[in-house]
């Protein structure tokens, strides 16, 4: 769990110097990107056993809600965030290594997405 908060806490900081919603941000952030790591695993699935039901936008959309929900109360709500964030300021130096692990995440996530949409176009195509 601690990682997952260095993953807002990492997008916070990026988003800090740029922009006034930093805490919006690293929220949309965060739920996007575990919103396409479960999508990209059901789509994966779902190519290699068709017989499963179809994943609409719907399905998706409701996902994403349930993931920001949570997303929301185990990090965000009662400022609880502020809490977290500072302790990783104060801290910096024990977590220096995991910006690597974050940044490798991030590309694999989208990775793994573009992948799957790819290998559904082909089947949907004829290809596979």
């Amino acid at each position: 769990m601690i990682w997952y908060y260095y993953l807002a806490y990492k997008t916070y900081k990026f988003y800090e110097k740029r922009d006034s919603l930093a805490v919006f941000f690293s929220f949309l952030t965060t739920t996007m990107l575990l919103t396409i790591n479960i999508e990209s695993i059901a789509g994966s699935i779902h190519l290699l056993r068709p017989y499963l039901p179809d994943n609409s936008k719907y399905y998706a959309l409701l996902l994403m809600l349930v993931i920001a929900i949570v997303n929301y109360f185990v990090l965000y709500s009662n400022k609880h965030h502020e809490v977290v964030f500072n302790d990783f300021d104060l801290h910096r130096g024990d977590y220096k290594g995991w910006d690597l692990s974050i940044n490798i995440y991030i590309v694999l996530s989208i990775g793994f997405l573009l992948i799957t949409l790819i290998l559904a176009d082909f089947k949907n195509h004829g290809y596979l």
